[in-house]
Formats: structure tokens, sequence, C-alpha cells
């Protein structure tokens, strides 16, 4: 029995915009998207020399006489914290995009004024994508907050906010401060070129995996062998079997 981190190269699934119909087949349709649906890119060769991988779980079934293994949510939400710090190891930022369905997921307003204000980390509030509705059945969030994250909290990224579907959640690293040009993006129409230009001014996006369970990586910098060097796979699956309780 195997449970084991892979990073596999997804450009081709994620440039098949015919997989857009179904959403959980292609990470893509999602990234950046701020929930102006539906997304209607045309042109893939606009993404052309863009790496999107996927960081998951690879579980093997067990046999009758085996131990079950942890699910992929269960292992990933410890690792998450060793695996964004991995991921910042050339940069210095992370602004993380946290959103729920609706305020009593997440409230954007209770957030600024609770932690990140008192912390002076850095934030935007962008507006909604969608117009305000007086009578909607749940309690819309305020809009879309983009906001500076220290590694100090990584633990509670997902102690907090590992609720799906609850909660959908993003995260952009890179050297400078990029907040404004993310915030100008925000504005201009949603295009293959306006996840290039993301791409130029960051060094990885990423986005949690619906089940919570590993991350959907975009970069125009870091290539496969660069982004598995900055991971060290074979130092987190140790992490990973340590979990699962398998001796070395």
């Amino acid at each position: 029995m195997t449970t084991q981190l892979q990073l596999k190269d997804v450009t081709s699934t994620a440039l098949d915009y015919q997989l857009f119909e179904k959403r959980r087949l292609n990470l893509l349709y999602e990234f950046f998207q701020f929930w102006r649906y539906p997304r209607t890119f045309s042109n893939p060769k606009d993404l052309s020399g863009i790496t999107f991988s996927d960081l998951s779980f690879e579980l093997e079934p067990t046999g009758a006489s085996e131990q079950p293994t942890p699910s992929g949510w269960h292992l990933f939400g410890p690792l998450f914290r060793e695996i964004i710090t991995r991921l910042m190891a050339r940069s210095g930022k992370l602004y993380l995009f946290v959103k729920g369905m609706d305020r009593t997921y997440f409230d954007e307003l209770e957030t600024i004024d609770k932690v990140l204000v008192p912390r002076n980390l850095s934030y935007v509030l962008l507006p909604p994508s969608a117009p305000f509705k007086k009578d909607a059945p749940v309690r819309l969030g305020a809009g879309h907050l983009i906001f500076e994250w220290p590694n100090e909290l990584l633990d509670e990224v997902p102690r907090k906010w590992f609720h799906s579907p609850g909660i959908e959640i993003e995260g952009y690293i890179g050297n400078d401060d990029f907040l404004g040009q993310i915030a100008r993006l925000y504005f201009e129409p949603d295009t293959e070129l306006r996840i290039r230009e993301l791409l130029r001014y960051i060094d990885i996006g990423f986005r949690v995996r619906q089940d919570n369970d590993g991350l959907f990586l975009a970069s125009q910098k870091l290539n496969m062998e660069a982004l598995s060097n900055l991971l060290g796979l074979p130092q987190l699956n140790l992490m990973v079997q340590k979990a699962i309780g398998v001796k070395s």
C-alpha cells in the first residue's frame, strides 16, 4: 500500500476548454475568475508556455486486512503550511483570496476588522461580481477580499477555511508588492491574456482543490522541474508516510 503526493502536469487538460462544462475536470475554469460565470475562453494559444500542474495524493485502495488509509483532505490539511512555505522559498509575499458561499462561512468585514487591521496586513476589498439582491436567501459577502497572509498563520488556513464546498481558496505568491496589479486586473475582461498578465507579476498562483486535498498550480516563471524542486516531494512524502503510520 502506498499513499504519495504527486505533482502532475495538467497543462493539456487546463487548455481543453470543452472540459469547462465539467468544472471539476478543469481547475482553470475557476482560477482568478471571481464568480463571473460562465468563463468563455476561446484562444488557448494565449496561455502557451505557462505551466499548469496538480499537486494531489495518489491513493491506493487498501486490502481487506490493512488499516484504511486517511483520505486526501485529512492528509493535506496538516501539510498545508509546509507545502506553501516551500513554494514561497524564493518569494516574499503571499496573498490569499477566500470566498464563502455566504458570510456565515467567511465574513470579509470581520476578517478586515479583527485579523488584518490589527496585524497591519495589506488587503483590498473589491466590489461583488453580481449586483446586490435585497431579498437574497443568504448573507452575501461584502465583495472579494484579497489579503496578505503571514507564514506564521498558515496553520490557520486549513483550520478555519477548509470547509468544502462552502469556501473556496486561492493564493498568489511573489516577490514584489503585486496587490495593486491584482486589483487592476480584477476589472479587466476575463480572458486568457488577463491570466497571463497576472502570472507575469507573481511567481506562482494556486487554488485549493474543491475537496481540500491538493492544489492546482499555475506559473509562467517555473516549469515542472523547478516546481518539483521547490516542493521537495521525497521529503514531503516521508512526512505523509509518518502521518499514516508507515515505518521507513
